[in-house]
């Protein structure tokens, strides 16, 4: 991993204002072409690097860890000058996202 940092975007996101940690459920990144691989290492036969982390279209990965029964990785709110600096963008939604599309 190079520990490079990313700036990730998600549109109509839950935002608790006393939560350390900001909750994502897996189907919107899936919605959002993410591969998530959300099976913790310890529940895997043979882990490797590939194993509980998410994998972006630009074959960005980001590593999973694990607080209790919840996967996280960390995150902080990006400062002016991070907006200025970071040249990897992800959008997690689309714009016009429909949560009951038609089956």
């Amino acid at each position: 991993f190079t520990h490079e940092q990313s700036i990730i975007v998600m549109r109509n996101a839950l935002h608790v204002p006393y939560m350390d940690n900001n909750p994502i459920p897996p189907f919107i990144m899936r919605e959002a072409g993410i591969n998530v691989r959300d099976v913790p290492k310890f529940q895997c036969d043979d882990h490797s690097l590939e194993d509980h982390a998410l994998f972006m279209a630009d074959k960005t990965i980001i590593p999973l860890s694990l607080i209790g029964v919840f996967s996280y990785f960390p995150t902080s709110r990006p400062t002016e000058a991070d907006l200025k600096s970071i040249e990897s963008i992800f959008t997690i939604t689309p714009e016009n996202w429909n949560p009951h599309p038609d089956m």
